[in-house]
């Protein structure tokens, strides 16, 4: 036991000390500020989709809302959950590691999972995919190491499907294991009737947990049009096969790498199954996503980290391990260059006698509370961190992630807004926001040339330049 506790806070210790630099920083994905908008509202006493509105589902703003709850009100609260969410995935990665190899190749394993699912570009922010990444992975680990009894089967379902509440697309990681457990069924007979309805139990159970609240309030048209409608407008708005095919075709290589060197997996053959499936569903569910976005990837770091890592444990020469392990390390050298310059820069600022916390959010912030004391409405064309430090609201619902304005196809599904991007941006001018903070070239904008020309008339006619921050243009009304 105590060598567990030893391992735990070993990788708690590294999950902080790769991510603790980056605690500082404003906006590392802007996403992240859309969720944090999201579970503000939820704290403020609104449903999601009611008040604001995004595409991701329920219980990723629930998730938010939680986090600031228990955690506080600021930036570094949200990143320390973050690094809290990777410390959790990574033990559960370390359990079915261990579980399937040995206690050597679940730590490589969770090792793995703290530096990917950190280094990945939008990474080292907090964002669904690792709050998504640690029921998926408690899910498995839950799965694995268990006899699959209906009591845990239902468990497994509520884990899974909660995951899939808050990254959508991982519904196909549900249905996928679904599809195994009717396999093992008829094949390996260690799964019965009775298990598989209390996994569906467990799934369905969850999913009309989140739509109860809509119904007793009479809201249950938005949840359908934000939970189910919107986001398949989404995957079939710009869907990047050349991207799914390509992870899918790494994914085969770490597959067949595992394949080859599973020979001593003995009686865990069958949960090494679930694992693979688990992990092509993954697969399949980012390629039918939609339009795709590099922090996407963190989903797929897990299942990845463990193939990886049971390939290595199933190696018959010492000399082969080691010559990976120093691959590794090589590799790992290079990719901690980043934060070795996050700690520069903390340190630096240390020195300098300036605060720690920086970016563009806090000088607009500082400007603001200046020049606009009485809080009259803004509108943020990036950076809408802004609204939650202090204590403002989006100008519509389009608006609580900035693009989403920009996004045709998806106007229709939130209530309240118009049929288009020029329509809803007339509106939002409107209301006359007294500054208007935008990028130098807001490039989403621009994808809507109609939109752009009205932007920019009303910017010419209406309002003047009184200020720039970084790449970031604050204009005020005349």
């Amino acid at each position: 036991m105590k060598k567990q506790w030893r391992i735990a806070l070993c990788l708690l210790l590294i999950s902080i000390l790769v991510r603790f630099p980056y605690y500082f920083i404003d906006v590392i994905n802007w996403d992240e500020s859309t969720f944090i908008l999201m579970g503000q509202s939820i704290l403020d006493g609104h449903l999601p989709y009611t008040e604001l509105w995004d595409i991701k589902p329920p219980l990723a703003f629930a998730a938010f809302a939680f986090l600031i709850m228990v955690l506080g009100k600021s930036i570094i609260a949200i990143r320390f959950a973050g690094t809290l969410c990777v410390f959790l995935t990574s033990w559960f990665v370390y359990i079915i590691g261990r579980e399937l190899g040995d206690r050597s190749v679940g730590i490589l394993a969770g090792i793995i999972t703290i530096f990917a699912m950190s280094l990945i570009r939008g990474g080292q922010s907090t964002m669904t995919e690792h709050l998504a990444c640690v029921l998926l992975s408690g899910g498995l680990a839950w799965l694995i190491t268990r006899t699959m009894t209906p009591g845990v089967l239902f468990l497994g379902g509520v884990l899974l499907t909660g995951a899939a509440l808050v990254r959508l697309n991982l519904a196909y990681s549900v249905i996928g294991v679904g599809t195994w457990l009717l396999y093992s069924k008829f094949k390996h007979q260690t799964v019965n009737w009775w298990g598989i309805a209390a996994y569906c139990l467990g799934s369905f159970g969850l999913i009309l947990l989140t739509y109860f609240p809509y119904l007793i309030t009479g809201d249950g048209a938005i949840w359908f049009n934000s939970v189910i409608l919107a986001p398949l407008g989404y995957s079939a708005s710009e869907e990047q096969m050349g991207t799914g095919v390509k992870i899918l075709a790494a994914c085969l290589i770490f597959v067949i790498l595992s394949q080859l060197g599973q020979r001593t997996l003995g009686k865990k053959q069958q949960e090494f199954g679930l694992l693979q499936v688990l992990l092509f569903a993954t697969v399949i569910s980012m390629i039918r996503g939609g339009e795709f976005h590099k922090h996407y990837y963190i989903q797929l770091v897990p299942l990845l980290a463990l193939t990886i890592a049971l390939f290595w444990g199933r190696l018959s020469s010492q000399i082969g391990r080691f010559i990976i392990v120093g691959l590794a390390a090589a590799g790992l050298m290079f990719f901690v260059q980043p934060i070795y310059a996050q700690y520069q820069l903390i340190g630096d600022r240390l020195m300098s006698g300036k605060t720690l916390n920086y970016g563009a959010s806090y000088e607009i912030v500082e400007y603001l509370e200046q020049h606009n004391p009485e809080q009259r409405p803004v509108y943020m064309m990036r950076d809408h961190l802004v609204y939650w430090l202090m204590d403002l609201k989006p100008l519509s619902k389009v608006v609580t992630h900035p693009s989403n304005i920009a996004k045709d196809y998806l106007l229709k599904y939130i209530e309240g807004a118009e049929v288009s991007t020029v329509a809803e941006l007339s509106k939002i001018l409107a209301k006359k926001p007294k500054f208007i903070i935008r990028e130098v070239e807001p490039s989403y904008i621009e994808d809507q040339p109609q939109a752009n020309q009205l932007l920019k008339q009303v910017l010419a006619m209406e309002y003047k330049l009184v200020k720039q921050i970084e790449d970031l243009q604050i204009y005020q009304i005349r």
